[in-house]
């Protein structure tokens, strides 16, 4: 096998990453969506002011939650590299660890570890940085599906544990 064809296999493989994760936001998006809905009808049936309260407080952490996952799926023309405080390791097939290197170091460690020949260094120059963007915009929108899925999650669990308890556990009514 060359390093071209590994590239490419590889840059495949990582271009699906970058859709599975625009898909992911899109359905954190469309659950957020209805949250806010089902609980802005909710609003109107609500006796209870603490419940209210809650409940907008769920619509507000679906909303910036919504937000988050709209602009993971926003294009960045502008492209630096991540930050990323992820854990480095040595597995070439994992975005992330992609996303870390060089094209430089890249190509070394094909050559290296998988025993790849080379066969226009030009080439696989451009496919290396191809590889290379192409993971830390899928690490990006992962990122971001992270933090917007706790802002989800930190929105549902606190109104949640208040309609338990009122329904559930709130024997003094």
């Amino acid at each position: 096998m060359t390093t071209i064809d590994y590239l490419e296999k590889q840059y495949a493989h990582v271009f699906d990453m970058v859709k599975f994760a625009e898909m992911k936001n899109t359905i954190l998006i469309a659950f957020d969506g209805a949250i806010i809905f089902g609980m802005a009808k909710l609003l109107n049936a609500i006796n209870s002011i603490y419940l209210y309260y809650f409940l907008l407080y769920a619509m507000a952490m679906c909303c910036i939650s919504m937000f988050i996952s709209l602009f993971a799926l926003v294009a960045k023309i502008k492209h630096s590299t991540n930050n990323a405080s992820l854990t480095q390791n040595d597995n070439l097939l994992f975005f992330a660890t992609l996303a870390q290197m060089t094209y430089v170091d890249l190509i070394e460690k094909i050559r290296t570890q998988y025993r790849c020949d080379s066969s226009n260094e030009n080439h696989e120059k451009d496919l290396a940085h191809q590889v290379i963007i192409t993971s830390q915009i899928a690490v990006r929108k992962f990122k971001l599906f992270n933090v917007a899925m706790a802002f989800t999650f930190s929105g549902l669990l606190t109104p949640l544990s208040l309609i338990v308890y009122e329904v559930f556990l709130d024997k003094g009514r």
